[in-house]
């Protein structure tokens, strides 16, 4: 499970929830979560039982459409 708490970041279009490799080249691999619930609160992800979290080391908001970084953070 992936909790968000006290979570705020800019609204947009088609906002998505990836974990990452590396925030600053997705090439290196991620794995979309979901779409972002909102963009204020506290919210839970679901991460796949066949998922390996030790694999990335950012969470990562994405604007789909305009493949546009909102934000990042390192996983702990």
């Amino acid at each position: 499970l992936l909790r968000f708490e006290d979570f705020s970041v800019t609204n947009g279009p088609d906002l998505r929830v990836l974990l990452a490799r590396d925030a600053n080249n997705l090439d290196a691999g991620y794995v979309e979560l979901a779409r972002l619930k909102g963009n204020m609160g506290n919210q839970n992800y679901n991460i796949p039982a066949d998922v390996d979290v030790n694999d990335y080391s950012h969470v990562v908001i994405y604007c789909k459409p305009f493949h546009v970084l909102f934000s990042s953070a390192v996983l702990q």
